[in-house]
């Protein structure tokens, strides 16, 4: 026999109580496993991912739920009479509820909001990249109002706590105004979605020092990889107040012009049809060319010493235009050399006039 809070128990109590609790915890993941077994194989044959993700986002509130029952058997077994701060098990099993209904309806909302973007489809829209911030918060105000539900029924009066919760939070937004601007922009970039992880851009202007591929964009900043493998770290509210250049967005700047200058006195067709031959071998050859656009090859302009001409080829992505463009010179150079097409020096001729008076020597 023990004492415990003026109620006498014994063994026999405690164990039938710790049973009742170990037997509630077994219970549930029997319930778990039963469904894995059967009832799993009936929701993979749904049409729709909703039941699989409510199953995966309840086990965790399933659980809680036959824990407090078995918690409040054991304890009715045991201490019929406790009270705590003037509840007795009724009213706790109750409090204790508040709390297994507020986890069961936060990971009900992140079910949905899961299934909302992997199934009808807002991670193709402006949204999917947004989505896992905004599925956080909603998370968190469902456990905030179980907390004030949670405090109202234990007499906390919510409206003054809420009250300087506000004051509070405004001054910290005034404190952190700063890193709040970054922070909604950076929402406003994946939301709106200028750019993208992958994407070559330059700021402002295309001869712009902060231009490269876009590594990452974080909550307060965006980490774009320059050409020299430097690292600018650009916050997200003055990127996006600048002017972006993005060179993966249009097909254009997929566009690799490769221009050379052959002799006034050579065959232009002839060395159009070499400039094909070039352009073609280097569509075969290289990995990164767009084989789907065909070459284009035409005279660009006639320069003081050259005809100058332009081949044309479309690359799969931007960062691969300069790789594609040496294999193009390469090849332009090779197949000029085999067919003797000359590439002339620039030549500037000065014509003198031999009537021309010299001046008169002086005596």
């Amino acid at each position: 026999m023990a004492l415990i809070a003026g109620i006498d128990v014994n063994l026999t109590q405690w164990a039938l109580a710790l049973g009742f609790f170990i037997g509630s915890i077994i219970l549930a993941q029997i319930i778990i496993a039963a469904i894995d077994k059967l009832v799993r194989p009936l929701l993979a044959k749904t049409k729709t991912q909703l039941d699989d993700f409510l199953f995966e986002n309840l086990r965790g509130p399933l659980k809680l739920f036959f824990s407090i029952a078995g918690a409040y058997l054991g304890l009715q077994a045991v201490l019929p009479g406790l009270n705590v701060f003037g509840r007795n098990l009724d009213g706790l099993l109750f409090l204790a509820l508040i709390i297994a209904v507020g986890h069961a309806v936060s990971r009900t909302l992140n079910a949905l909001m899961k299934w909302y973007l992997v199934e009808v489809g807002a991670e193709k829209t402006s949204v999917g990249d947004v989505f896992p911030v905004v599925r956080k918060l909603v998370m968190a105000a469902a456990y905030f109002i179980t907390l004030a539900i949670l405090l109202s029924e234990l007499g906390v009066e919510i409206g003054p706590l809420i009250a300087g919760l506000g004051v509070a939070g405004l001054a910290v937004a005034l404190a952190l105004q700063d890193s709040l601007k970054n922070f909604f922009a950076g929402v406003y970039l994946l939301a709106d979605k200028p750019i993208r992880k992958g994407d070559i851009i330059a700021l402002d202007n295309d001869k712009s020092e902060v231009k490269g591929m876009v590594e990452e964009i974080g909550w307060r900043a965006t980490r774009i990889k320059g050409t020299a493998n430097a690292i600018h770290i650009i916050p997200n509210e003055k990127l996006a107040a600048s002017v972006i250049v993005n060179y993966s967005k249009g097909r254009d700047t997929r566009t690799v012009m490769v221009r050379v200058g052959i002799e006034y006195g050579e065959d232009v067709d002839k060395a159009l049809a070499a400039l094909t031959k070039a352009a073609e071998k280097t569509i075969q050859d290289s990995p990164a060319a767009d084989r789907g656009v065909k070459p284009e090859v035409r005279i660009n302009e006639f320069m003081d010493s050259a005809v100058e001409l332009a081949a044309l080829v479309r690359v799969k992505d931007y960062a691969e235009r300069f790789a594609v463009a040496t294999e193009l010179r390469r090849n332009i150079l090779r197949i000029f050399r085999e067919q003797k097409i000359n590439i002339p020096y620039p030549i500037r001729t000065i014509h003198l006039n031999p009537a021309e008076k010299k001046p008169a020597k002086r005596k």
